[in-house]
């Protein structure tokens, strides 16, 4: 198998979903539960999660694996060859199959509770509108916020 390729994946669930939010993740196991908590609590389970695994050497896939196994939410995750931040968004993009919805979210990002019930009203209120992307303000788990991009 090529090595510049994506070595293995797995989903639960459905993929007719609006909104993909991804995760780059490298050694991350510690964060990746948080998140979790953050978007089984969502408003609306209309996305994905797609975590890309830069190849962690920590428990990482174990607990992802876990979690597709609880079937709360429709999880995307993807283990590459170990490479910089970017790759993992080329990977991301490349696989997304959502309706023109991406977002990155990292792994010590957090979300409030109605954050894709918001982002997906937004896009239904401007996708007509020539819209390129959106920007939304994430808090990281020190409650510091910051800005969250959409393409």
């Amino acid at each position: 198998m090529d090595r510049n390729r994506v070595q293995f994946n797995f989903t639960i669930g459905e993929n007719k979903k609006t909104l993909t939010i991804f995760t780059p993740t490298y050694n991350r196991a510690d964060f990746l539960p948080a998140i979790y908590q953050d978007l089984c609590n969502q408003t609306s389970k209309d996305f994905i999660w797609m975590v890309i695994d830069d190849r962690s050497t920590d428990e990482t896939e174990h607990l992802v694996q876990k979690m597709i196994q609880e079937g709360k939410i429709t999880i995307e995750y993807v283990k590459k060859k170990n490479g910089e931040k970017y790759t993992a968004h080329n990977v991301a993009v490349k696989r997304c199959k959502t309706k023109l919805i991406f977002i990155a979210l990292d792994s010590d990002d957090r979300l409030k509770h109605n954050a894709v019930e918001k982002i997906i009203f937004d896009w239904n209120t401007v996708k007509d509108n020539d819209v390129v992307g959106m920007v939304y303000m994430c808090e990281d788990p020190n409650g510091c916020v910051k800005i969250l991009m959409e393409n």
